[in-house]
């Protein structure tokens, strides 16, 4: 019983490395040991995966130093066995080695044989050394992982501190391009899903009742796999009154009648669409729930961009829909309400001019998307925000050097930025004047839904 209850573990349940022993109550190398003994010593506090959830694939290896150290915490390593003299101790490996020689030498009272000394002094100089030159070898993503610091909490297991490795190389480090390259194509696989979605049986419908947070929790309609349309699917002319039309000539809605088995009424569904593509990406489920609402709340300029993609992706020079729908005016229809057609064809221009391509517009839909200036964010998730902003405009203009050359790259890169403003400054046009319709009682169909999209900022 006694040799099965300390039965040498073999794998560390970190990194999947060899071990013989126990630390800290879980099988582990001696690297992750001094990796989990550091963190609760320096009280270090970790964030999410910096690795971009890359470590969550890989069951062996060893992860980030977030992922890291919450494999620990999983595996059973108890930071209350970190006692308070590991904590309190400047020096652990000077330590250990003072009192190892003072337990295996005599008392200065003794004579002493002068190379017992010699050797001491000797190893305590050496330990000194290492304690001092070995931290300071790391790299950026913590390639090296020294071990030269010590516990009282090996077992009779665990290897002799003398013969531990001082460094781990890893042999095959995750390149920067790489994890780069993982992110475009997880973007492209949401926006592929975001697509099938529009072409969808999933039409939701407004209510009386409907508000935005009946779309704050649950997963993601992405995720779920529905019919295709079975709509028209023939290029049509839809005979779309502009809004400086209908405001001007005070010309009500009522779309109550609205057959939704034959078409969609996409600038609803759009947005509802648009949610759902929010809800998918990762630093959704990072936020509270205020700054979730205001987040999907600001959905339309979400929606607007991805119909002006799907139409400049189909070589149209306004706007389009999956189910054939096409806006089109005559000459005179066009000089009475300019900012629609601006609002129509403007953006599908600037995708234009940019030569737009499917990368570079994943990830441009995710910059705007994660806007840290909206109105009702919680100061954090501003924060939160803003590095995922910074870090997709990042990789944005990496990709557009490696697309079209350092010459062309950064004027280019410049030509796509101006495309999220103009997406913003048409949708908040856009918007403007839906608020102005519903403030006439022009628009019969009016909801709290609509209310909070139309008057996000």
């Amino acid at each position: 019983m006694q040799n099965e209850r300390h039965r040498r573990p073999t794998t560390c349940i970190v990194c999947g490395d060899s071990t013989r022993g126990y630390n800290y109550g879980a099988p582990s190398c001696p690297s992750c040991k001094a990796f989990f003994r550091r963190a609760i010593v320096k009280g270090e506090v970790f964030g999410t995966c910096s690795m971009y959830g890359l470590c969550a694939t890989q069951e062996i290896g060893i992860p980030c130093r977030p992922c890291r150290f919450e494999r620990c915490i999983k595996g059973g390593m108890n930071r209350q066995f970190v006692s308070c003299t590991e904590t309190s101790s400047p020096s652990p490996v000077t330590s250990r080695k003072s009192s190892s020689m003072d337990e295996a030498l005599p008392s200065t009272s003794t004579s002493i044989p002068t190379r017992t000394l010699r050797v001491a002094e000797n190893r305590a100089a050496s330990a000194k050394r290492q304690e001092e030159e070995i931290p300071t070898i790391r790299t950026e993503h913590d390639a090296y992982h020294p071990i030269v610091e010590s516990s009282a909490h090996y077992d009779t297991y665990d290897e002799p501190f003398d013969e531990l490795p001082e460094l781990i190389f890893v042999e095959n480090p995750v390149r920067i391009e790489s994890i780069q390259e993982t992110i475009m194509q997880n973007l492209i696989q949401i926006e592929a899903a975001h697509q099938k979605l529009r072409i969808s049986t999933y039409t939701p419908r407004p209510s009386p009742g409907l508000t935005i947070d009946d779309f704050v929790n649950g997963p993601s309609k992405l995720g779920v796999y529905f019919e295709p349309f079975a709509g028209n699917l023939v290029p049509v002319s839809m005979h779309h009154i502009p809004l400086e039309i209908v405001i001007r000539n005070r010309m009500p809605i009522d779309l109550t009648n609205f057959d939704y088995t034959k078409k969609k009424r996409w600038q609803f569904q759009d947005a509802v669409y648009s949610i759902e593509f929010i809800k998918a990406l990762p630093v959704y489920h990072l936020m509270d729930y205020c700054s979730k609402k205001t987040l999907i709340g600001s959905a339309f300029t979400c929606a607007y961009y991805t119909a002006a993609f799907y139409s400049y992706a189909n070589h149209s020079d306004r706007t389009c829909y999956p189910d054939g729908t096409v806006i089109t005016w005559d000459n005179e229809i066009i000089k009475q309400s300019p900012g629609s057609f601006r609002f129509y064809t403007g953006i599908i221009a600037a995708m234009r001019e940019a030569d737009l391509d499917m990368n570079e517009y994943a990830l441009l839909k995710t910059i705007i998307v994660c806007n840290p200036l909206l109105e009702g964010l919680h100061p954090c998730d501003v924060t939160l925000l803003q590095h995922e902003k910074e870090r997709y405009t990042k990789m944005l203009f990496s990709y557009v050097l490696a697309r079209r050359g350092p010459n062309k790259g950064p004027v280019y890169f410049a030509k796509i930025l101006s495309i999220s403003t103009t997406t913003t400054i048409l949708t908040t046009w856009m918007k403007s004047q839906c608020i102005l319709l519903m403030a006439l009682g022009l628009f019969k169909n009016q909801s709290p839904f609509s209310d909070t999209i139309h008057h996000s900022r």
